[in-house]
Formats: structure tokens, sequence, C-alpha cells
């Protein structure tokens, strides 16, 4: 019983904020949503060669989820495909 019960009780703490604390900051970053298009490899998809970019700050922890809120922002091209990147914020 305790075996199934302990990741029960467990998890939520974890998700709920109760993890370790590192004692350092998080680092500001930018989340950032490109809209490539399909005849270019994925690895070439960047600033430069995207179709359409939507950038806003964000934390560490949150960086990724609010790219994928982003992309719902971008005007895709039939054939085409998201590219999210979270960057270091040059200070």
């Amino acid at each position: 019983m305790l075996r199934i019960a302990l990741p029960f009780l467990i998890v939520p703490f974890a998700v709920m904020g109760g993890g370790i604390a590192t004692g350092r900051a998080a680092e500001p970053r930018l989340a950032v949503a490109l809209a490539c298009s399909g005849s270019i490899a994925g690895s070439d998809c960047s600033r430069e060669t995207a179709l359409d970019i939507v950038v806003a700050p964000a934390g560490e922890t949150d960086c990724p989820k609010v790219a994928q809120v982003l992309a719902t922002h971008l005007d895709l091209p039939a054939g085409g495909y998201h590219k999210l990147i979270c960057e270091r914020r040059k200070s």
C-alpha cells in the first residue's frame, strides 16, 4: 500500500513548487517562435531565414510554454512548420 500511495503524495508536492531551491536567481530569457518554410531544413531555420517571428521576454522555467503560446500568433504557410527557441537575454 505504501508503494502505491507514496508517488501520489510526493508528485503533487514537487509540482506545486515544493522542489529543492538552488539559491540562484532565474536567468532572464527570450522566448522566440519562428515560422519556417517547409523547404528549409530544421537546422537551417533561424531568425534570418524565418518567414515570421514573434519574440517575448520569459523566465527560465516558463520559456518553453511562452514560446508555444507565441507560436499560435504566427502566420504559418502551407507546408511550413514552427520552431521554438529559448535564448539567454544579452545584458
